[in-house]
Formats: structure tokens, sequence, C-alpha cells
């Protein structure tokens, strides 16, 4: 039997079923068999979870409550880490306009800003008693001269 252009023409029906017929026979064999494993191993793990929490439904002693709080920190850890490996894939999304992506995606800007009424005098313009000298340096970082405004100005 010669395969060719004409024959595939003409025999069309056949060659689509003899193609359709095994791979719907292989896909109804993986929805049966296979995927209906890979769900069961999914429900088992979910609802060992709903088991641990069902658990956690009425409190009766401070016992209960330190378990919660256990697993309340556990899940903040992963929380955090969660946010923090988001943050690492998404850092490069969120730059600066133009030029000033250099300077200030290196944290060159102020995060504490203290201000002032203009008529307040100098020995009233300390900055708060919890934040010390070393706090401070890490707290303001470098801001160029022309982005310092003094009390009063706009």
């Amino acid at each position: 039997m010669k395969m060719d252009k004409e024959f595939l023409l003409k025999n069309r029906f056949w060659v689509l079923l003899t193609v359709a017929v095994p791979l719907t026979l292989v896909a109804i064999v993986y929805l049966l068999y296979i995927a209906p494993m890979s769900t069961a191993a999914l429900k088992n793990k979910i609802d060992k979870a709903y088991k641990d929490m069902k658990g956690f439904d009425k409190f009766k002693n401070a016992n209960h409550v330190s378990l919660a709080d256990k697993a309340l920190k556990e899940v903040k850890k992963q929380e955090k880490g969660v946010w923090e490996v988001a943050w690492k894939d998404q850092e490069k999304l969120y730059t600066w306009p133009g030029p000033l992506n250099d300077r200030y995606r290196e944290g060159y800007y102020a995060k504490v800003i203290t201000i002032h009424p203009p008529d307040a005098k100098a020995d009233t313009m300390t900055p708060p008693a919890s934040t010390a000298a070393e706090e401070k340096k890490q707290l303001l970082r470098h801001v160029p001269r022309r982005a310092v405004r003094r009390p009063g100005q706009l």
C-alpha cells in the first residue's frame, strides 16, 4: 500500500479514525486510572490538614491556646518566606522613572522624616527620643541637597 497525497485525501475518514481511536482510548485510561491516583494523594493530604485544624474548634484550656499559637507561628514563618520569594521575583518590576532609577534603586531616599512647624525653635527640633544616632544613620540615607526642604518651604 502506497501512502501518498491522493490516498490520504481519498481515505481521510479512515486515517483520522485510526489516529483518533487509540488517542481517545489512551485518554480514557489516563482519566480512569492514573488521574484518580494523583488526586487521591492530594485529597488525603488535605483531609489530614483538615483533621489537624478541626481539633482547634473548642478552646478549653491554655494548652489548646499554646498549640494554636505554635501553629500560627509556623504559618507566619511560611508567610514571611513566601513574601520574600515573591518580592525577589517582583523587585525588578518596580523601577524609578528614567535617570532616577540608578540612584534611588539602591535605597538613597529618606525613610523617616520629622516635620516641624515654621515657628519652631532650634532647641525643640530634636529627633524623637527612640531614634539613636546609629539608628538615624541607618534610617536617613543619602538625600540629594536639592531634595532637602527646610520647614516652611514648599
